[in-house]
């Protein structure tokens, strides 16, 4: 294990095995991977490491501040290339139809848009002068989706897909405006986490609870933290709701905090997760996750207008 910053490549080449194999033993997916890396760092050396972008090289011989990151952002770009790329999208989500998983990719909108479940009418994307709404049909963020699939779907199914849509949608949308918050940040790639290990080949559904776990974990200590105050060392989401709450959280529905809360041995099978307990937990933490960033919005400006 490296004792201290890097002063020369091969200590930090040496410095980014070590943190990509601790990222890899963490089941963190690979397109995460360049930004848990950086905050990883960050946090064993007690450093701010600031974002940077493409196209900048660091000066010769230097492994502090902004070279740092930059070397840093550089290792990974060329350890995993296109592999990196993510949806410029809120984010994704895991949800069950005939009782198998699927994956909502959720798009990134600008401006009005009508959205709209159904199973044989396409979208609508008009000329841009036109003056003309665009529609969205929510199907069409369901990745590989089968066209004889989509166009059996009856209307029960359709409204269970509406209704998981807007919940992650809205949820993972909200949180977008305060991804700076370093809680929040890292709770977003616990999320992605947790539709990973869901969606993989050999899905670990404790894993992905446990994600789910941690992602609302990590969303209400930053809100309490965000209020001014401090907050136990805790996975008790139970505990931390009621301390969010006291603090000016919009009152998110409690029993949801039964579907999520789970001990760390799930990550290890003890006890044994469903699918079902997994999809319920993810449902239920972007449930949560919405009203968590209805908060931060009230305090980010208390007095908004009527």
């Amino acid at each position: 294990m490296t004792q201290g910053l890097p002063n020369n490549e091969k200590d930090f080449l040496q410095l980014m095995e070590e943190i990509d194999s601790f990222l890899r033993n963490d089941n963190v997916p690979v397109p995460l991977r360049q930004l848990r890396g950086a905050l990883e760092i960050s946090r064993r050396f007690h450093l701010r490491l600031q974002s940077i972008g493409d196209n900048k090289k660091p000066k010769e011989g230097s492994y502090v501040g902004i070279d740092l990151a930059i070397r840093i952002k550089s290792w990974f770009d060329n350890r995993y290339g296109e592999r990196l790329k993510t949806n410029l999208g809120p984010g994704r989500m895991v949800f069950s139809l005939r009782g198998d998983p699927w994956i909502f990719k959720f798009p990134k909108f600008y401006g009005r848009v009508i959205l709209f479940c159904h199973s044989t009418e396409d979208s609508f994307k008009p000329e841009p002068t036109s003056g003309k709404i665009p529609k969205f049909n929510i199907l069409d963020s369901i990745i590989d989706l089968p066209l004889t699939l989509r166009r059996t779907l009856d209307s029960s199914e359709l409204r269970s897909i509406g209704e998981n849509f807007q919940i992650g949608f809205n949820a993972l949308s909200k949180l977008q405006y305060f991804s700076g918050n370093n809680f929040v940040f890292t709770a977003l790639a616990d999320h992605e986490g947790s539709v990973h290990n869901l969606s993989q080949a050999s899905p670990s559904y404790g894993i992905a609870k446990w994600s789910s776990l941690q992602f609302t974990e990590k969303l209400l200590k930053g809100f309490v933290e965000k209020s001014g105050h401090s907050f136990k060392k805790t996975h008790n989401l139970g505990d931390l709701v009621d301390k969010a709450i006291s603090l000016g959280l919009p009152n998110p529905d409690k029993s949801l905090i039964g579907l999520i809360q789970c001990e760390a041995g799930v990550r290890y099978g003890t006890p044994i997760v469903s699918l079902e307990g997994a999809l319920n937990a993810q449902r239920a933490s972007l449930e949560i996750a919405l009203q968590i960033g209805k908060g931060f919005g009230l305090l980010q400006n208390p007095n908004p207008p009527m």
